[in-house]
């Protein structure tokens, strides 16, 4: 009787059917709980664990005079960091961000450094900086990210280059309008014109123009070795300098060029012209030259129309005597 049953359960598991069920049976044990567990049969993936890239922003808040402020932008970062990781990014690959204030001036912050290297130690990795707005700070700050292999996106840095060629920072990748390219259209526009002796005024009340004067000093006389001594760099304070003392500074101009670049904002920009209209200065014998990169509050409305008194002078100045270096932009249609 033994080995009756011996033979027919030998020849029971050679039977296909049998071993296919004996496989799934074993199947099931191992992956299922039986005992007392309800068993979910449903094929849920596992959830994807994406890797998190974290963006540190070192820029500069609660600024005055500046173009880069956090507070200004923080909406836009975020909103920013909301659509990439949502719409972009693949969902094994997401950003977060983490913000310092570093403070509100322009200035060579060597306590970026120190703040970096705190998050380091707090075991925040960095993948990239977004910031100093500053240039000054930009270059104390590459110093140590470079070190570490990490990149930097200026916010915008464009005065990079003060205290060693911007070449020089290999780590720092700016996207906005830098001073060397407003020297390189100074250059171009003395050339095309043979210009060899312009006066500069450099507004010192703000750290924007303060920085844009030191660069175009430099790279005027390096872009132009005529420029070297031919041009004259007047500096002057707006915010502060008396109308004799404003007025002494244009006479001096006079005496050594007939072309005067207004490196400041467009109130200083009408201030100066109306002082140089009572000198006798907008009758077509010299030639004022005002920057306005962009439609902005920063640097003001550079128009003559502001329905005051001085309305006529400012036709006048502006018609005849007043070239603006504006950004021209071109619009794309959207398919």
């Amino acid at each position: 009787m033994w080995d009756e049953m011996r033979w027919h359960t030998y020849h029971s598991f050679r039977s296909p059917l049998t071993r296919m069920i004996l496989i799934l049976w074993v199947a099931f044990m191992v992956d299922f709980p039986v005992s007392g567990q309800e068993v979910d049969l449903s094929l849920t993936p596992a959830p994807v664990v994406p890797t998190v890239l974290t963006m540190c922003y070192f820029i500069e808040r609660n600024t005055s005079g500046l173009t880069y402020d956090y507070d200004k932008a923080q909406a836009a970062l975020d909103l920013a960091t909301t659509h990439v990781n949502d719409f972009i990014l693949p969902p094994e690959i997401q950003i977060r961000s983490v913000y310092s204030d570093i403070g509100r001036d322009c200035t060579a912050k060597t306590h970026v450094v120190g703040m970096a290297m705190k998050q380091r130690e707090q075991g925040i990795n960095c993948s990239v900086y977004i910031g100093p707005g500053c240039g000054l700070a930009a270059e104390i700050f590459s110093d140590l990210i470079s070190v570490w292999d990490k990149p930097i996106i200026g916010c915008p840095a464009s005065d990079v280059g003060l205290s060693a060629p911007a070449s020089d920072y290999t780590v720092i990748s700016r996207t906005s309008i830098t001073y060397s390219v407003i020297a390189g259209v100074f250059i171009r526009f003395f050339k095309a014109y043979n210009y060899t002796t312009p006066a500069v005024f450099l507004d010192q009340s703000a750290s924007f123009f303060q920085q844009l004067g030191v660069l175009m000093q430099q790279y005027l006389r390096k872009g132009n070795p005529e420029l070297q001594y031919g041009a004259t760099f007047i500096s002057f304070r707006s915010a502060k300098d008396s109308v004799e003392a404003l007025q002494a500074r244009l006479t001096k101009a006079t005496t050594v060029s007939r072309v005067i670049i207004l490196v400041a904002d467009a109130e200083t920009v009408r201030k100066m012209m109306i002082l140089a209209h009572g000198l006798g200065m907008t009758k077509g014998d010299y030639i004022f030259v005002a920057i306005e990169l962009y439609d902005s509050d920063v640097w003001g409305d550079y128009t003559w129309n502001k329905n005051d008194t001085s309305d006529s002078v400012r036709i006048i100045c502006n018609v005849h005597s007043v070239v603006h270096v504006h950004r021209v932009y071109t619009m794309v249609p959207v398919p």
